[in-house]
């Protein structure tokens, strides 16, 4: 049991971020844009409502992984006060501004905030996570259909070894 409950933190843990967390919050790095560039960023995220889209986010990912794991109350409580933790917009909010511009420059920025402040880009901003959880599912499912191909050509390639 706890050998499945570390794995699973570890596999949600990396499905999030990517990396292992540091012992403490992360400091926001250096900013390395003018405040006026990072006004705009944070600009952009507001219209774009990144930190309501990322307490639903991580609302439902811990919903979900909890759903399929032996966890009892207290470790519930200790998932969910951990992530809050480590992915709060507060602590991610200059990184997703480091994000945005470095792709984009400040009038694209602009522009984009003025698009995403249109009925149409508030719609737009609104289903995005479930567009990209849709697509995900898509491509899941693409794969999955045709697993037992790729299963054959490994063991094929692994018997020729």
């Amino acid at each position: 049991m706890k050998k499945f409950f570390r794995l699973c933190s570890l596999a949600l843990l990396l499905s999030l971020t990517g990396r292992l967390p540091a012992a403490e919050p992360a400091a926001p790095a250096q900013p390395v844009y003018p405040a006026a560039a990072y006004e705009t960023a944070y600009q952009l995220l507001d219209v774009l409502k990144t930190r309501e889209m990322l307490d639903d986010s991580l609302a439902a990912m811990l919903k979900m992984q909890l759903e399929h794991s032996n966890a009892n109350a207290a470790q519930r409580q200790i998932f969910e006060n951990f992530f809050r933790k480590y992915l709060s917009f507060d602590l991610l909010k200059q990184g997703f501004a480091d994000i945005y511009l470095a792709e984009f420059t400040v009038p694209e920025l602009q522009e984009l905030i003025a698009f995403y402040q249109t009925p149409l880009g508030q719609k737009l901003a609104a289903r995005q996570a479930l567009l990209s959880r849709q697509s995900a599912a898509l491509g899941q499912a693409q794969i999955q259909a045709h697993l037992p191909e790729l299963q054959q050509q490994l063991a094929a390639a692994a018997e020729e070894q």
